[in-house]
């Protein structure tokens, strides 16, 4: 039936009387419409959707109608995004398992819908969707369903209010969690608010080295925070690859089509830049802090981070105490982009300054950073823009700790040239994967491979010479 309607629909269209860019024009506006409905409720078979990209480029390459076309290039090519220079027509493929996708969110994160309850009562009435087990029995709608859950479990995430929601081992709460299939069924059942010690409010460390893998346990102290207990607030799902946190068919569409193309993130940016060139031009206006600026008295925290498209990522961070060089800081991770590096620094830095018995309420503390983005979420209490929901939770915490002691503790924004040993420290902690906090002397003696990162006469400089 579709593709008749789809033919019907070009029997009445003069190709020879259109140019290309009014074909263009047809092509998006009213044929790549037309499969939408359908798509919705099942995903079309490869055959039918082959016959839609054949009906569609025959109309956009023919001269005449019934004359036969030559395609100078390929269908798939030009279904690649506009900032890749090409025509940025619709993959109906993958467009058509991202707007199915909105089936599986609803029945993963919508569940108060009354389809969506009566799914559960024919389907799974004993369990929730993330534990059903997929069988012969229903529908195909319903057998493509549960044959995508896996897929989109990959896309999702869990972020936790009281942890009292979310299943510790069979659902996703923390950047490179894996499904843990050599667990027990007791330990199955473990939810999140089981893994926190309800006297103190701390992980229970016994129970993490148990149950995750020693980089997934430095993942969960460094980059999730702890959840309350007796929070109001529950844990709810997310969706990763969107700013506020819900699924949307375009968001994952995007997502779908770069990685299908595997584009390095040079050659895109060449493109968006020929695109937007508008936007190429510095902003005015910063209000830039240099390293001379800095004044001697109090404590001084230079932050930065270092991140590379194979998502290493590595966190620094140098302390000054009184103008004298006090400790440094460094940790690799494996984080999901520049913006999550950077927060994370952030966090780690004033995580270790407030565990310093020196730093009390009185003391005054100046944090800077060469992430704009950051200082004025952090600043202006700005989250609505940030790129993630997991960024969103940290940047939340460290607004918290910022408030606790008020006009002590600032964030200011820096130029590179003035935390440019930060950013060095935290490439070497990218690129050699070795983690450290403590004195620098240490580090220097007994480590040469992070040395021959550095400016071996930095320490040195530093003292004689603090900022």
């Amino acid at each position: 039936m579709l593709l008749e309607k789809i033919k019907a629909k070009l029997s009445g269209w003069k190709s020879n009387m259109l140019s290309h860019a009014g074909r263009l024009v047809m092509i998006k506006s009213v044929l790549m419409t037309m499969p939408v409905y359908y798509m919705s409720i099942e995903i079309l078979p490869k055959g039918i959707i082959k016959e839609i990209n054949s009906l569609m480029a025959k109309f956009f390459w023919e001269k005449t109608a019934h004359s036969r076309y030559l395609s100078f290039i390929s269908w798939k090519k030009l279904c690649q995004p506009v900032s890749s220079g090409v025509l940025g027509l619709k993959d109906l493929q993958s467009f058509g398992e991202a707007i199915f996708f909105k089936i599986v969110w609803a029945l993963m994160a919508e569940v108060e819908k009354p389809w969506v309850q009566l799914c559960k009562a024919k389907y799974y009435p004993k369990v929730e969707y993330w534990r059903a087990r997929s069988g012969n029995k229903g529908s195909k709608m319903w057998r493509q369903v549960m044959g995508h859950r896996d897929f989109f479990k990959e896309k999702v995430m869990w972020q936790l209010g009281n942890g009292h929601k979310t299943y510790a081992l069979s659902q996703p709460w923390f950047h490179g969690w894996m499904v843990q299939e050599q667990a027990s069924m007791f330990d199955r059942t473990l939810r999140v608010k089981d893994l926190v010690d309800a006297h103190n409010g701390q992980w229970e460390f016994q129970k993490l080295t148990r149950l995750f893998q020693p980089t997934q346990v430095q993942n969960i102290i460094h980059g999730v925070s702890i959840p309350n207990l007796n929070d109001t607030r529950e844990d709810r799902l997310i969706w990763k690859c969107a700013k506020n946190g819900k699924y949307s068919p375009k968001e994952d569409y995007r997502e779908l089509m770069q990685a299908q193309q595997n584009m390095t993130v040079q050659h895109q940016g060449i493109w968006e830049r020929i695109w937007h060139c508008k936007n190429i031009l510095p902003k005015s206006g910063r209000k830039e802090t240099e390293l001379q600026e800095v004044a001697s008295e109090g404590w001084q925290v230079l932050v930065d981070a270092s991140w590379d498209v194979s998502c290493r990522a590595g966190c620094a961070y140098i302390i000054y105490a009184q103008g004298i060089l006090h400790s440094v800081g460094m940790q690799a991770h494996q984080l999901q982009d520049s913006f999550m590096a950077e927060t994370l620094a952030l966090h780690e830095a004033i995580t270790h300054v407030y565990g310093r018995e020196e730093v009390s309420l009185d003391t005054t503390v100046q944090f800077f950073s060469d992430c704009m983005n950051l200082v004025q979420a952090v600043n202006h209490r700005e989250l609505d823009e940030l790129p993630s929901w997991e960024a969103r939770g940290l940047v939340q915490d460290i607004i918290n700790r910022l408030d606790e002691r008020q006009q002590r503790i600032t964030l200011q924004y820096a130029r590179r040239e003035a935390v440019v040993q930060a950013h060095n420290l935290a490439n070497a902690a990218r690129r050699t994967e070795f983690n450290f906090k403590g004195k620098p002397n240490w580090l220097m003696q007994q480590h040469e491979g992070i040395s021959n990162e550095l400016d071996t006469r930095f320490f040195q400089r530093v003292q004689e010479h603090p900022p």
